[in-house]
């Protein structure tokens, strides 16, 4: 069953700093046990047998493009607003990113991002 995250934040725990000191000085920050629980809880907690974390919504983005696996030279297009990196990823994996932009109030142009 999926439940809400509480209204009013997430839990921290006391001594937090402490346990991010611990696990950085073993290696295990970023990747180690503990992760590999979290992320197999959080895959059993939606109905499936694996996911992957990622500390940025970009490297998200970047692990669900090499999975659509599309054509080289697909065209992707990004919204106005978007941070630099998501299109050149979009290059490294040698897709064409389209930006828009707007051009009134309106209506909306989209330009190449060679």
């Amino acid at each position: 069953m999926v439940t809400a995250i509480s209204r009013y934040g997430v839990r921290v725990i006391p001594n937090t700093m402490q346990v991010i000191d611990g696990l950085q000085k073993k290696g295990q920050l970023l990747e180690g046990p503990h992760i590999d629980a979290f992320e197999e809880t959080f895959a059993q907690r939606f109905g499936h047998s694996r996911a992957v974390t990622t500390s940025y919504g970009r490297m998200a983005f970047y692990y669900i493009l090499q999975a659509l696996d599309f054509p080289k030279g697909s065209e992707i297009i990004f919204p106005a607003l978007t941070f630099w990196v998501m299109p050149a990823d979009t290059r490294s994996l040698r897709l064409t990113w389209f930006g828009t932009r707007c051009a009134t109030s309106d209506t909306a142009a989209i330009s190449a991002g060679a």
